[in-house]
């Protein structure tokens, strides 16, 4: 493949895309009144895999509502630093921190990282979170931890007190603190506190798909992004973000095919694509039916085997390790698909699998054994409210498990697992308590497995 690189010049001009830095001032120019913005200590409660988001309590949180904001400058106090990743945990009301230990009240929807988030600046430097103003942890004033990281690697540990709080006095970090005791005022949404940062830091870009962060996009990009996938690099957080190129939350073969477009200028994002790939299991291969062109699979295999050489068709290809498969086409669509993609000896069963197309859409997938034991029809309707119906036979008797996953793999709930006798089963589902989107139906028996792809409409 001829490692085509696109400057930060082009992907801008071809994405049209844009981007802010500010210009450092000499040090002989920065104020004398500039103050860098002090450090606390990290606390026991720190854990770095919180979700990025910016709203960190439910709607029904118990305690008052509370949004912070400010904007983070460089060293010179003037000049933004976008792309600044914000990590923020604070204590429930009660004074319990998620994760490390039981919380008795709040946290209606048993997210791991209940009161926890994380986030970027925007260009212009800018940041928010909303969450409930948290309660005492022991003696301790109310506070929250926020943790600052810059592209270029400086960091800061920090803690924001409240104006008024009668135990900063006494608190051995709180009553240093200085400017990080914000004054808070009312508003009919809850309480508002802004809070400015300093850091000893310049100004940085971040380009979606530069994940080594050398100002260009090329197959060295789509490599990381492979490796992380595969669970053979351990990313940082600056690494997975400009790795998700869709911004969905998950890294996959859906970015890595949006960064072998831009790479490609974007030619095949018009190909049509097949609504279903079909896949067959023998005793020692995974072949790939359809026809029609695909750009990407990723595959994770359970089960007590050992991978064959196999040696794909030019143009195509297939990295591997521990259980996860990921296949590629770095050409474009005028080639043929592989038939076989794996080989094997041993046991497998196939846990997961996502296939790209050229429009960067997940594809739908059948898979099926040598012999198949399990059909699958399509889902109707689709879309639908407030019910969904797919009719499925099963030729033998045995357990039946059908699940609901959203479009990013998490899973949702599980509508069957049941020993069935062989016959015509109709499934009907009705959703509750979860939004409008795009959801995957999993069926799956002793030797297959089908995924049908539905959208629920509210």
């Amino acid at each position: 493949m001829k490692n085509k690189s696109l400057t930060r010049k082009e992907f801008i001009k071809i994405s049209s895309l844009t981007t802010a830095a500010g210009i450092l001032l000499p040090n002989l120019l920065i104020s004398q009144d500039c103050e860098i913005t002090t450090d606390d200590i990290l606390g026991p409660y720190y854990d770095n895999n919180a979700p990025y988001r910016s709203i960190l309590s439910s709607p029904d949180e118990p305690g008052t509502p509370i949004t912070i904001s400010g904007r983070i400058f460089g060293n010179d106090c003037e000049t933004p630093l976008p792309n600044t990743l914000v990590e923020v945990w604070h204590a429930n009301e009660n004074g319990c921190y998620s994760i490390f230990q039981i919380c008795e009240n709040g946290n209606s929807n048993n997210d791991e990282y209940h009161l926890r988030g994380k986030m970027l600046t925007n260009e212009n430097g800018y940041y928010q979170f909303q969450s409930i103003q948290p309660g005492n942890y022991h003696s301790r004033p109310k506070h929250f931890h926020i943790k600052f990281t810059t592209q270029d690697g400086h960091t800061l540990v920090t803690q924001i007190y409240f104006e008024g709080d009668p135990f900063i006095e006494n608190d051995p970090w709180a009553s240093l603190a200085g400017n990080r005791v914000i004054p808070i005022t009312e508003s009919e949404n809850g309480l508002i506190g802004e809070f400015n940062v300093q850091l000893n830091s310049e100004v940085s870009n971040l380009l979606l798909g530069d994940v080594n962060f050398d100002g260009q996009l090329n197959i060295n990009d789509v490599m990381i992004i492979v490796n992380i996938i595969l669970g053979q690099t351990s990313p940082t957080d600056h690494q997975l973000y400009v790795a998700d190129l869709n911004q969905d939350g998950i890294v996959n073969i859906i970015d890595t095919i949006s960064l072998i477009n831009i790479i490609l200028n974007n030619s095949m994002k018009n190909f049509s694509n097949p609504e279903v790939a079909k896949f067959k299991v023998t005793k020692d291969e995974i072949i790939l039916l359809t026809k029609e062109p695909i750009a990407g699979i990723q595959l994770e295999i359970l089960g007590e085997f050992e991978k064959e050489l196999l040696t794909l068709p030019i143009g195509w290809e297939s990295f591997f390790h521990n259980g996860r498969l990921v296949i590629l086409n770095i050409k474009g669509p005028h080639l043929d698909n592989p038939k076989t993609i794996f080989k094997f000896s041993g046991e497998i069963k196939i846990s997961s699998i996502i296939v790209s197309g050229w429009n960067e859409k997940i594809i739908q997938t059948e898979i099926n054994s040598q012999i198949s034991y399990l059909s699958v029809g399509m889902a109707y309707p689709n879309p639908f409210n407030p019910a969904l119906n797919i009719d499925y036979t099963t030729k033998i008797d045995g357990n039946i498990n059908i699940s609901v996953f959203n479009i990013r793999g998490k899973f949702i709930e599980t509508i069957l697992n049941e020993f069935l006798k062989s016959g015509f089963y109709k499934l009907n589902w009705e959703p509750k308590n979860i939004p409008s989107g795009v959801y995957l139906i999993k069926f799956e028996s002793l030797n297959d497995v089908h995924y049908r792809q539905v959208i629920y409409l509210k």
